[in-house]
């Protein structure tokens, strides 16, 4: 009796042992965010960037904003700025201001924040 009770303790010491290490297993970055979803979305915002400064661009020479199908037509923007890596880029035009948006349109919609700029080339995660 007194063996099989030292081996269920060791059972269950090593079954806690490897829950721990296998959760010290998946990193996470101080958002609560994987590595490599956050090297994806620090590529996204890069892209958001160069919509934006693409809109620059494009008010200084038409005194309007574009949409992001104006952008690609007038070379302003390159066709490869307008997805990566799941995220679908827009651009709403309203007024005198433009907001460009990333979504996540892969297979976990849910898990992925959803990021804006406007014209003051601030990058927002909601």
């Amino acid at each position: 009796m007194r063996p099989a009770g030292l081996l269920l303790t060791l059972v269950v010491v090593l079954g806690v042992g490897y829950y721990f290490y296998s959760r010290a297993l998946v990193p996470v970055t101080p958002g609560g965010v994987a590595p490599l979803q956050e090297i994806q979305l620090t590529a996204v915002q890069s892209d958001l960037l160069a919509i934006a400064q693409a809109e620059r661009n494009y008010l200084a020479r038409n005194d309007r904003y574009a949409t992001l199908a104006e952008l690609v037509s007038s070379g302003d923007l390159s066709p490869s700025r307008t997805g990566r890596g799941g995220y679908r880029y827009t651009v709403l035009l309203e007024g005198g201001s433009f907001t460009a948006t990333a979504r996540y349109q892969g297979s976990e919609p849910g898990t992925h924040p959803v990021l804006r700029i406007d014209e003051t080339l601030r990058v927002k995660r909601e």
